[in-house]
């Protein structure tokens, strides 16, 4: 996805204003039913956090953008995402960052752990090392605890205009026809709007 998209959403707006004011919060839970747009927010908050110039294109940046980056701790929550998992995760949290001064635990579709799940990471999450940003991603409210909820800063990304959505799909090699549609039907979901243009399902489901 275009990173300029991101840029222009309000979320990522406030985010990038924490982080030049000195203000990054211990804990961010943004909110999106767009797995892509997800994805691309949380690479260009990492960037903005981890690089100076957030220039998107030294070795730590590259790092990010390859989800490679050694103080980055990021796991998706819809695979089978345990309490052993849980707890492995805990204690990789606790290990002081080994490049720099900060490290950040992303964990995707955080809607997806179950209760015990969040109960186990929620003495980290409420105490964390003052190393550490946490930033949970999901794609609605409905799974996560209230005391998760609670003690995050939330955000909400705004929905892409079907203007958009059709560039980025032509960009990626979709024709203009199919992007058009994809676009409209996607109702501001470009990890919709995409799947739709290749693949078959999402045609017919279109169709009818």
């Amino acid at each position: 996805m275009n990173f300029d998209l991101v840029k222009k959403n309000s979320a990522y707006k406030r985010f990038l204003s924490d982080v030049k004011s000195g203000k990054l919060s211990h804990a961010y839970i943004v909110f999106s039913e767009d797995d892509e747009l997800r994805e691309a927010f949380y690479k260009l908050a990492a960037i903005s956090v981890f690089c100076k110039n957030a220039c998107g294109e030294c070795k730590t940046c590259q790092s990010i953008l390859n989800d490679d980056y050694v103080e980055i701790l990021k796991v998706n929550a819809q695979d089978k995402f345990g309490v052993r998992d849980m707890e492995d995760l805990n204690e990789k949290i606790m290990n002081n960052p080994v490049v720099g001064t900060r490290k950040m635990v992303v964990i995707d579709h955080a809607e997806k752990m179950s209760p015990i799940v969040q109960n186990k990471f929620l003495k980290t999450y409420e105490e964390p090392p003052e190393y550490l940003t946490v930033i949970l991603m999901a794609a609605t409210e409905g799974g996560l605890l209230g005391t998760i909820k609670s003690r995050g800063k939330k955000f909400y990304l705004d929905l892409l205009s079907a203007e958009d959505i059709r560039k980025e799909l032509v960009e990626e090699g979709v024709d203009e026809q199919t992007a058009a549609v994809s676009a409209s039907f996607a109702l501001g979901n470009y990890t919709k709007a995409l799947r739709y243009s290749v693949e078959d399902g999402y045609r017919k489901q279109y169709d009818r």
